[in-house]
């Protein structure tokens, strides 16, 4: 391990591609929304207000298309079980400690992961359905890699990687999602991160 890069943040533009096991990760920024259509897996969507399928249009997603039985690793912050994900939260494991990951109720003290998981499969509930997720059916396995400031490791990032490779079928994961990242230290031929996805 090394110590975290002050001078690294969630707010800059970064890629999973230029992570170094030499330095630390932290986690992006981005923000959606969404537009109208009826979801049958979104008890919002009768509201005046819902207009959640903006992004899965634009993704080219059916309305029908909701993930359903899809499980989705989320290597970040960690995920807070807020109304939008409730009873979707499979599992949840902490690599933040040193040692072994440690199977732990889901949390995020930096919200980076749960706007990701929202983003991936929020029902929509908190907006009264206006903003949902793109499969709001799907299963979210929570990997927690980065600390309340949104800092972590790179050598816990690869851990967590290496943990969803090795329990895909317990675990039921289908995809993995790493919205994290550096500034680029040295080239994708030699980045540990880079070799392992």
């Amino acid at each position: 391990r090394v110590s975290i890069d002050a001078r690294v943040d969630s707010t800059q533009l970064l890629t999973t591609t230029s992570i170094s096991s030499s330095t630390s990760v932290t986690s992006t920024s981005s923000t959606t929304t969404a537009s109208s259509t009826t979801n049958p897996e979104n008890a919002y969507a009768t509201s005046p207000d819902y207009d959640g399928q903006a992004l899965r249009k634009t993704l080219g997603v059916k309305a029908t298309d909701v993930g359903r039985g899809v499980g989705v690793a989320i290597i970040d912050s960690g995920i807070s079980p807020t109304p939008d994900l409730e009873g979707r939260i499979a599992a949840f494991y902490d690599f933040t400690a040193d040692g072994a990951p440690v199977a732990t109720a889901p949390t995020d003290g930096y919200g980076h992961g749960t706007h990701i998981a929202g983003l991936i499969a929020g029902s929509g509930k908190q907006s009264n359905g206006k903003y949902v997720g793109v499969a709001t059916a799907a299963r979210l396995i929570g990997l927690k890699v980065l600390n309340a400031q949104g800092g972590g490791y790179s050598s816990d990032v690869l851990e967590a990687l290496e943990f969803a490779i090795a329990n895909k079928a317990a675990l039921g994961i289908d995809v993995v999602n790493m919205s994290l990242g550096h500034p680029i230290f040295e080239s994708a031929a030699t980045d540990p991160l880079v070799q392992a996805v």
